[in-house]
């Protein structure tokens, strides 16, 4: 099993080294951080996620996930990096004051679909 039968069963994009956009795609938010991740998966769904951590403990492999290149450690070397930001959605249940938030949203988008509502959330800062 090499890295490249990832492909084989995620139907969201996969990148590896000398493919045109790996370099961008492995780029943290951060500019001074270095990822020299194995891979870049950019999910198109939960199926997605559940096949990369699935393939990903058949081949030895580790999965990291960044959304939006925020969080970003350096620590990644040979790593897979899941990419999670076409899981965007944001559902908001007025009645039950209840947001549920897709790992790959922003929090720009929950407020904006929270706060017509009346709704809003804390948001985490460092």
């Amino acid at each position: 099993m090499t890295i490249n039968d990832v492909r084989g069963v995620i139907k969201g994009r996969v990148l590896l080294p000398g493919d045109d956009g790996f370099e961008q795609a492995a780029t943290a938010w951060n500019l001074t951080v270095r990822q020299p991740v194995a891979a870049v998966v950019e999910a198109a769904d939960a199926d997605d996620v559940a096949a990369l951590v699935r393939y990903a403990r058949r081949a030895g492999m580790t999965v990291t996930a960044q959304p939006s290149g925020h969080g970003a450690s350096g620590d990644v070397e040979g790593l897979i990096l899941l990419r999670t930001g076409l899981l965007n959605e944001v559902e908001v249940r007025e009645r039950e004051r209840v947001v549920r938030v897709g790992a790959g949203a922003t929090w720009g988008q929950v407020l904006a679909a929270a706060g017509p509502l009346g709704l809003t959330g804390l948001a985490g800062s460092a």
